[in-house]
């Protein structure tokens, strides 16, 4: 058995909380195709009009044509051309941590460098401060001079 990454897509309405979309990290296929595999599932259909809201988890390891793509689907399952068609959108992520992968059909952009991003997140929240390892607070120091490629010489 080999390990995946696996992109859940949870949304909100009265009746459930079942995940949306569940695929790989990559969207293989064209958005179109992607597209006719939702339009082909009246259950796919009837739980994306449903949806309210759009949570969006490990957000840093998505690639911005998966974000893209995402967006694609819920505008036209949703007959609704606002950014995802309307739903209200949630993200959480750490940018500072592994990057999407890019591949053959994928440059790997984090999906912050899509022109969707601002419209669809027009209220974000960074939080700056570790609370993990308040006691370790060099060891803090010395994370956040990695992840950002900036090493002292402490």
């Amino acid at each position: 058995m080999h390990n995946r990454y696996c992109l859940y897509i949870v949304w909100i309405h009265p009746s459930s909380n079942h995940p949306l979309v569940c695929w790989d990290g990559q969207c293989h296929g064209t958005k179109e195709h992607l597209l006719r595999n939702v339009l082909s599932n009246e259950d796919c259909i009837g739980r994306w009009r449903s949806t309210e809201v759009l949570f969006i988890d490990e957000i840093s390891m998505l690639c911005k044509r998966t974000f893209e793509t995402i967006n694609f689907v819920s505008q036209n399952v949703c007959n609704s051309e606002p950014a995802f068609g309307g739903l209200q959108v949630g993200a959480f992520g750490d940018f500072l941590q592994l990057p999407p992968v890019p591949s053959a059909i994928d440059d790997g952009k984090y999906a912050f460098e899509s022109i969707l991003w601002d419209a669809t997140f027009p209220h974000q929240v960074i939080f700056d401060e570790s609370i993990r390892a308040k006691d370790g607070q060099e060891l803090v120091n010395l994370l956040k001079e990695i992840s950002k490629g900036q090493c002292s010489n402490q």
